[in-house]
């Protein structure tokens, strides 16, 4: 299943030890301080897709039109570091050309076979445009890939996507898409920008004093890198357990990896507390007041935070076996 994750950023960024595969996601390498409006080829590593005006900013730039964070279309502070990116679509022409950029990058090295690759970057949207849009995408080749019409568009169906319906509308804070993929192993192209017509897209229009775009977005810290599993602790409840003085499951208690705190409540089948405990090697002997309690169901809920910040819940029946 496609996952997204979309975060509003106001000061944090996860950090992650995996290389990113663009050691220029940010544009934060620029061949000059003095950059021309429209031409990302300034920023190194960078390709033009479909000879569209893609643009960069860095708070360098002596230029009216691509300082930061005074850009040309509108102030806009980068989500770190010194730049961004600017990508434009113009507005439908005709029934037979619309307009699309789309910004290319030769990764640092190719993608490996069957290697599952997580991609992220961070969007806002700029004042300028007169329509908001949805759906922004990053696909994977071997070769540069150009529009196969004279509508401008790359048409295909690009690895990573947005969701469709989730405009971008905030032109104040950076939301972020994040998404994962397997590659085939000949990846070593970067492509990045719409790859669905005007007409599939979701258009919220709104005013604006300049129409020369449809929509214009800022980008910034785009990452490929290969996907780590999330480490999480671990957290298992056991169903079954019978005090009978047998030594064999006398006790039940949670089987526990790696986790820092951790509290523990039995319930009967009427909801009566008859056991609590705030310990992680916690043992409840099936007893209450020290008193055995009758064989039957009981019903247990733990919560728990791991050694690495994550919150583990669990609830179950347990079964009491004399």
């Amino acid at each position: 299943m496609v996952r997204y994750t979309l975060l509003i950023l106001l000061f944090s960024l996860n950090h992650s030890y995996a290389q990113n595969l663009l050691s220029n996601g940010s544009a934060e390498t620029i061949d000059t301080c003095y950059l021309l409006p429209g031409v990302v080829t300034q920023a190194t590593g960078w390709k033009f897709g479909n000879g569209g005006s893609i643009d960069v900013y860095n708070k360098c730039s002596p230029h009216e039109y691509t300082k930061v964070p005074y850009t040309m279309h509108g102030y806009q502070e980068p989500v770190h570091g010194n730049g961004f990116f600017g990508i434009g679509m113009s507005s439908k022409i005709n029934a037979f050309y619309e307009y699309y950029e789309y910004p290319m990058y030769f990764l640092d090295t190719p993608l490996e076979k069957d290697t599952v690759y997580e991609v992220s970057f961070f969007v806002v949207a700029s004042k300028t445009g007169n329509v908001y849009t949805d759906r922004i995408g990053v696909l994977f080749s071997k070769w540069m890939v150009f529009a196969q019409s004279n509508s401008g568009r790359i048409d295909t169906i690009p690895q990573i996507e947005s969701p469709k319906g989730m405009v971008f509308s905030d032109t104040a804070n950076w939301v972020q898409v994040k998404d994962t993929f397997t590659a085939t192993g000949v990846e070593k192209v970067m492509t990045l920008g719409w790859f669905n017509s005007i007409d599939d897209m979701t258009i919220q229009e709104h005013d604006s004093i300049f129409t020369s775009y449809a929509s214009y977005v800022f980008i910034d810290s785009i990452v490929v890198k290969k996907y780590e599993k999330p480490k999480r602790g671990e957290l298992n409840l056991p169903n079954v357990f019978t005090p009978n003085d047998n030594l064999l499951d006398d006790y039940y208690f949670a089987q526990s990896k790696n986790l820092l705190a951790l509290k523990a409540k039995i319930y009967n089948r009427w909801g009566g507390l008859v056991y609590s405990s705030n310990e992680i090697d916690f043992k409840w002997d099936g007893k209450k007041d020290g008193v055995d309690l009758a064989e039957g169901v009981y019903f247990i809920m733990v919560e728990a935070t791991d050694l690495f910040g994550n919150r583990l819940v669990n609830k179950q029946s347990i079964v009491l076996i004399r």
